[in-house]
């Protein structure tokens, strides 16, 4: 009962000194918090007005159009030269040699939509970039594992289960020999 009482006593003096200190660490706490809050809104408002949004994602997705459209017509000229060569007459030696170097020369100019597009696509890399370093940012300075893990979607799930990942890059795919390997199990 002693010990209980000096407890107290020493709580009763200690109190109001204690008490101040503590509260000016909670008041120090929320105005760093309300700095930090500060700083994410003027990020964020900068996201929403920047040109990213009214100039850069646009053009990314006009650029990624450009890309569609300039390899689709590139494919389709070197197929349509391949197609002619192929069925071309060679009995005639001087004008079969003089329409393969005509179509083989159609072949390299369609080649060079190669230059174009990895200019475009050089473009819209970079501005994924910018909007990648910018959700970083963001991100960083709020707690993100307060947030649930987003469940995939049903497309995600289904791409991963049958693995539709499109092609991979070289780092990534499995060597020729690999393949090789895993089929000749199967002899």
């Amino acid at each position: 009962m002693a010990a209980a009482s000096t407890s107290k006593k020493s709580q009763a003096s200690a109190g109001p000194a204690a008490a101040m200190s503590e509260a000016m660490q909670v008041v120090e706490e929320l105005r760093r918090f309300a700095e930090e809050i500060s700083g994410m809104r003027a990020e964020i408002a900068q996201l929403k007005a920047s040109e990213l949004a009214t100039e850069r994602l646009p053009a990314a997705g006009r650029q990624l159009g450009q890309i569609t459209e300039t390899t689709e017509a590139a494919a389709n000229a070197i197929m349509e030269a391949v197609e002619e060569m192929l069925q071309a007459d060679a009995a005639d030696s001087a004008a079969y040699k003089a329409l393969v170097s005509n179509k083989a020369m159609a072949i390299f100019e369609a080649c060079a939509f190669q230059d174009v597009t990895g200019q475009l696509i050089k473009r819209v890399s970079e501005t994924i970039f910018q909007i990648e370093s910018r959700i970083t940012r963001i991100a960083d300075r709020i707690e993100t594992t307060a947030f649930p893990e987003m469940p995939l979607t049903t497309r995600q799930q289904r791409e991963r289960e049958l693995l539709l990942n499109g092609p991979q890059a070289k780092a990534e795919a499995i060597a020729q020999d690999e393949i090789d390997a895993l089929l000749a199990d199967f002899n």
